[in-house]
């Protein structure tokens, strides 16, 4: 059976609310700025290779707005 809208929010605040709050912040920021980052990242000209390179460094500095930055240009630019 399919779930409705309602049900498929509650269970997505359910996950995001498991989440340590440093990535909480980061799953709000990405949903409060979609189009924007969507925008920003659907014409990216980065390289698979700079992708990995700042990839690493967001999780040295455990930065999760960068590394939900960096999965919507993979996203967005089917990489």
């Amino acid at each position: 059976m399919k779930k409705s809208r309602d049900e498929l929010i509650d269970e997505l605040i359910k996950k995001i609310s498991q989440l340590p709050a440093n990535r909480q912040k980061a799953m709000y920021f990405v949903i409060d700025n979609f189009h924007p980052i969507k925008r920003m990242c659907e014409n990216s000209k980065m390289t698979d290779e700079e992708i990995q390179k700042w990839t690493a460094k967001a999780e040295e500095n455990d930065d999760c707005i960068m590394l939900a930055l960096l999965t919507a240009v993979q996203l967005f630019n089917g990489k």
